[in-house]
């Protein structure tokens, strides 16, 4: 037995990479002040995108992470923390416009090539989807974080 057998274990070894990856990035005490804002626009976010696009559009399935109640998965909002509070933590907000823009853009195609090694690994699976259509879908979440970001006045890299 492998241990792609046990896609769960899978599941959970990629989120504790992230976190390991955000412990790594992140100081503690700047982890702290976005923790709520890494619930809201990580998590949440993810269990409404889940909601939407997997269980109810039928898009695409998430393989083998655990289904919780029936509206989302458990692993992909959790493990959405952490690249959430990453964002934010570095986000660029004294900077002109266009590097704004183009962070968005790193972070889009971030979730395009954490999508492409997902179906490599057999843990995504596409009924009616596209790497393009993921592109645009992280854009609008980061563009939403961005704009929750400067419309809130989040304290940046204190």
């Amino acid at each position: 037995m492998t241990i792609l057998t046990n896609y769960w274990l899978v599941w959970l070894l990629l989120t504790v990479f992230l976190y390991i990856a955000l412990l790594i990035l992140v100081p503690r005490r700047i982890i702290k002040q976005y923790i709520l804002f890494g619930l809201i626009l990580g998590l949440l976010q993810a269990v409404i995108i889940v909601f939407v696009f997997q269980f109810n559009l039928n898009l695409w399935q998430l393989v083998g992470d655990p289904v919780l109640l029936g509206i989302t998965t458990l692993f992909t909002p959790i493990a959405w923390i952490a690249p959430t509070i990453i964002f934010a933590a570095y986000f660029p907000a004294e900077r002109p416009w266009y590097y704004i823009v183009g962070y968005i853009f790193l972070f889009a195609g971030g979730a395009v090539v954490a999508q492409l090694v997902l179906e490599q690994l057999g843990l995504w699976r596409s009924i009616r989807w596209n790497p393009l259509f993921t592109g645009l879908l992280a854009t609008g979440t980061h563009s939403l974080i961005t704009i929750v970001l400067l419309t809130t006045r989040a304290k940046i890299r204190s």
